[in-house]
């Protein structure tokens, strides 16, 4: 039995360097073939890599699935520039060397990639990003549903974030997309992923917009997973820092109208509430002390998502797919930057668990 794993969403070009090219500075839609030339400069320089959200999920789920099976797939649904767009060819050179299918990547004409800084932070602690007429936000939700269906089958799964479903154009269509992939057998994972400034131009309105947003799709997807503070925008409402607090948060989560589990997630401590039967239960998950060495938690909440899609995926067990996922979410906060590659050793001893 072969199973498929599919994430929608925005790769970025990762810079790893203090110092930005003034075409980056300004995230405007006036700049695409400077972004793409600085970007591809500091790519040949081994100054930047790939990553991104979705990038970091399906990463972490083609180390899984193939490590239990190597006819299993993993695949990208996004848009990239063009063949001008040379930093687009280095990325899909990229997917194709890491086993990552790359058969529903388009290529949108006179497109760039957008970028964000591993290596710079502003006053508030945050990454900034030039994403601004990217290529990724020319894909309609048609081809991304015909995508899907091109991968029909009872053993599919569709990772999307909030950060997609910001960045797709008539966000409302979303909603749409997921309902048929329901219709069709898709096990959807959705990682809230919140971004202020992708949701609207004012605070609260950007809250709003995405708790409208989740709100819509809740009832089309099987898992979500989120940290306190976005499950504070989508329930309204502060939380404390408390594990009693943090379990009832992630039910509350569940009973927006997610189908089968929501995991709070966070570093040490993250919670999953997840339906079997008629009965509501409850996943503390407490890493190890003293085990590991964090370097950061970039891309932390992404390996968690991507690598439990595959685990669930293959095993239907909540709770050892959420041991396993949180394990190896764990072990990526010991490397820089996003994508993280887990040992072998480290795969078999989580699939050991759900098989």
């Amino acid at each position: 039995m072969a199973y498929s794993i599919l994430g929608w969403g925005e790769p970025l070009v990762e810079v790893r360097t203090e110092h930005l090219p003034k075409a980056m500075v300004l995230d405007a839609p006036d700049y695409p073939g400077n972004l793409d030339s600085a970007a591809h400069s500091l790519v040949g320089d081994g100054l930047a890599g790939f990553s991104g959200d979705i990038l970091n999920a399906i990463n972490a789920a083609k180390h899984v699935l193939t490590g239990d099976n190597p006819r299993n797939l993993t695949g990208l649904l996004t848009a990239v520039g063009d063949d001008n767009c040379d930093c687009s060819r280095q990325f899909i050179e990229w997917l194709e060397r890491h086993g990552i299918d790359s058969n529903d990547v388009r290529r949108i004409s006179h497109s760039h990639m957008g970028a964000y800084f591993e290596g710079y932070r502003d006053e508030l602690g945050s990454f900034p990003y030039a994403r601004s007429g990217a290529a990724f936000e020319s894909l309609t939700e048609l081809q991304v549903a015909d995508a899907i269906r091109r991968h029909e089958s009872n053993h599919v799964g569709l990772i999307i974030t909030g950060i997609t479903h910001a960045r797709t154009k008539g966000r409302n269509r979303v909603a749409d997309v997921l309902e048929r992939a329901k219709l069709q057998g898709v096990t959807t994972l959705y990682a809230v992923n919140f971004r202020m400034s992708l949701w609207g131009t004012r605070d609260d309105e950007s809250r709003t917009n995405a708790r409208v947003g989740f709100r819509a799709v809740a009832p089309y997807i099987d898992f979500c997973s989120l940290g306190r503070e976005e499950a504070e925008i989508l329930l309204d409402r502060a939380i404390a820092e408390t594990s009693r607090s943090k379990r009832e948060t992630a039910e509350s989560v569940l009973d927006l109208g997610v189908r089968h589990g929501a995991a709070l997630t966070g570093y040490p401590e993250a919670h999953m509430a997840f339906r079997s039967g008629k009965k509501v239960h409850n996943i503390e998950r407490f890493a190890p002390k003293n085990e590991l060495t964090g370097v950061n938690t970039t891309g932390a909440g992404d390996n968690l998502t991507g690598a439990f899609a595959a685990l669930y995926l293959i095993s239907k067990n909540v709770s050892a797919s959420f041991e396993g996922a949180c394990r190896i979410a764990e072990m990526s906060t010991t490397v820089e930057g996003g994508i993280y590659h887990p040992p072998a050793s480290e795969i078999e001893h989580s699939l050991s668990k759900v098989r």
